[in-house]
């Protein structure tokens, strides 16, 4: 009886809670009536599998039986297996391992399932969607990738161009790189299921970051930067400038970052002493890479081996690297991964 009261109240907690989306109920199709059917992954042979859904309770009562997946459906059910064309909660429970999962659709960024179509997981990244093609029985190969997409502008509201913006995902690890076009304009796509981290970074400006997150079917659109210029950096080009380029990036143990020094003729009589200085995205500084002074145009590179100046390793995320002297600042992001 401690047991039915149990489950009464976390079957009512789950049917008034959120939306869930969870890995172990993989598909399901809702129409025909008679091809009604749910796709489990991983939990094939248990037996005690409760199905609940707004206008049914059912029993599996024989053992699912599959190397990767099984399905629920009414040849082995004792009960009437009913799934809404619409609008629907979806409870699988073991038994067996007290354990629950659901799904409800309609849901934000999850469009009710069409007749004759079924609604999927992509593997093991927690994003539902519909698909035209049921996939049962195989891993679902036609998930609709995502995007996000966006613009840079000054302060001013005026679009930035060549701005290099990055988004990373930790896992499974992802980090890209786009830079803006003449409108200010930046473009992700093909991208998985996920929380991103977007980081923006352009000469003579202050970094920025935030984070979105996507989803099928639902573009991550209008993610805008409003740049502020760095304090006491001229935006003006100098007559001394420096390219970075950083690899690997991302990185997990060490990483070389190159420079290219560039000096023009009138300045080749002037020795600056330059830096490479290391900032996490709060602008701190953490590690400082003095450089010999040199008239010439020249090329050289350091080894980051992920520590700050104390020795003690800086956690995973991503950090700004900036080529420093009295007038210009050239800048670039590394991403350090767990």
């Amino acid at each position: 009886m401690k047991k039915f009261v149990v489950f009464v109240l976390l079957v009512s907690s789950i049917l008034s809670a959120d939306p869930i989306l969870a890995p172990y109920i993989n598909e399901f199709q809702v129409s025909p009536d008679s091809l009604q059917r749910i796709e489990v992954a991983y939990y094939a042979g248990y037996q005690g599998i409760i199905v609940i859904t707004n206008t049914c309770s059912t029993y599996v009562d024989s053992p699912l039986i599959s190397n990767e997946f099984a399905v629920i459906d009414m040849e082995n059910t004792n009960g009437n297996l009913d799934l809404s064309d619409t609008c629907d909660t979806i409870i699988v429970f073991f038994e067996d391992l007290w354990w629950a999962d659901t799904v409800i659709y309609p849901a934000d960024c999850l469009f009710a399932p069409e007749p004759y179509t079924s609604a999927s997981t992509f593997e093991y990244y927690y994003d539902w969607y519909i698909d035209s093609t049921p996939t049962f029985g195989a891993e679902n190969d036609d998930y609709p990738y995502c995007t996000i997409s966006g613009a840079v502008f000054n302060s001013d509201s005026d679009p930035l161009e060549g701005v290099e913006v990055q988004a990373l995902h930790w896992y499974p690890p992802v980090c890209l790189t786009d830079s803006t076009d003449e409108y200010g304009m930046y473009l992700f796509t093909g991208l998985l299921p996920g929380t991103y981290t977007l980081t923006t970074s352009c000469s003579g400006y202050q970094p920025d970051t935030t984070q979105v997150s996507t989803y099928a079917l639902c573009p991550a659109e209008d993610i805008n930067f409003y740049l502020i210029p760095a304090p006491g950096i001229s935006e003006t080009v100098s007559e001394i400038s420096a390219d970075l380029f950083v690899y690997p990036n991302p990185f997990r143990g060490k990483t070389v970052i190159s420079y290219s020094l560039f000096v023009n003729g009138d300045d080749a009589s002037r020795s600056t002493p330059y830096a490479l200085r290391i900032f996490d995205v709060a602008g701190r500084l953490v590690r400082t890479f003095p450089l010999p002074s040199s008239p010439f145009t020249h090329r050289s590179s350091v080894v980051w081996d992920g520590r700050d100046d104390r020795g003690i390793n800086v956690p995973p995320g991503v950090y700004f690297v900036k080529w420093i002297d009295s007038s210009r600042v050239n800048s670039t992001l590394i991403c350090k991964l767990r």
